[in-house]
């Protein structure tokens, strides 16, 4: 039996109950990420390579670790998340905002749009792409794509030289009037439309001179406990516009526990705050 296969062993019996909620704890607290207790498996499965990588035989001796190294906190939390993103995930939501761009047509002001968790970015990308076949142009175009983890906002800026981008990208101006023109703009608008930053939902504040006029923040909140859900919606109010939009998964709901988010079908929240601020 080799050395690897006998830590693989070793770690199955020592990934406990005790140290797995240690662990959970610690990862809430640092990324609002909630792992029930009860799954001890995912945890396992997740981080066991990961010990026998680091020749660590002990989950507690891991928890350790992250405590005294932001770096592999970081790593593990990497590992804890999951990174799942798909073009025009759930169509309704862009379906929606196809006719919510009517309002903003004749604006000189850019749309701007927070795709908060882009993962990998082909949400960002996918908005990008609707913006600019409803017509608007690179200048008034601001999607701001923040993710927590930096590994795959890296893979989001490099999309655009993927494979699949060119696929969706012909497939747009197959289907588009004006393809040279969108093409053209599609140039421009990676260039200076687009903007990436690693972002913690739970501990951090985007220092920006405008706010936004649709927040996207989809299947993310199924990962917080409720405490967590309503400090995030309530923070992220700050950065929206009066009248707003805040999008979240079709599986997601506020449940009227915030008032000044009103819901208009299809988890789709417009943001009224008191005194119009």
């Amino acid at each position: 039996m080799d050395a690897n296969r006998k830590l693989s062993q070793r770690n199955t019996t020592l990934f406990t109950q005790d140290a797995s909620m240690r662990l959970s704890e610690i990862v809430q607290q640092r990324s609002g990420i909630c792992i029930k207790t009860d799954k001890n498996y995912l945890i396992q499965s997740r981080l066991q390579n990961r010990l026998i990588e680091l020749q660590i035989q002990d989950l507690n001796n891991y928890v350790n670790l992250i405590l005294d190294d932001r770096d592999e906190m970081q790593v593990c939390i990497e590992l804890l998340t999951t990174h799942k993103t798909e073009w025009f995930r759930e169509i309704v939501h862009f379906q929606w905002l196809k006719k919510e761009l009517a309002h903003y047509q004749n604006t000189s002001k850019p749309f701007c749009i927070w795709s908060g968790a882009c993962s990998s970015g082909a949400e960002v990308y996918s908005l990008l792409f609707l913006l600019l076949k409803e017509g608007l142009n690179s200048n008034q175009i601001k999607i701001l794509g923040t993710d927590i983890s930096t590994p795959i906002l890296d893979r989001a800026v490099n999309l655009p030289f993927e494979p699949e981008f060119s696929i969706q990208k012909d497939f747009l101006l197959k289907n588009s009037k004006n393809a040279a023109k969108i093409e053209k703009e599609l140039e421009l608008a990676l260039v200076r439309s687009i903007k990436f930053k690693p972002f913690n939902l739970i501990k951090d504040k985007l220092d920006l001179p405008f706010k936004f006029d649709v927040i996207f923040l989809r299947n993310v909140l199924i990962y917080f406990d409720r405490p967590t859900v309503l400090m995030v919606c309530q923070n992220l109010g700050h950065y929206l516009k009066p009248n707003g939009h805040l999008v979240l998964g079709i599986s997601e709901s506020l449940h009227d526990e915030l008032p000044e988010f009103k819901a208009i079908g299809n988890s789709v929240y417009q943001y009224r705050p008191r005194g119009g601020q």
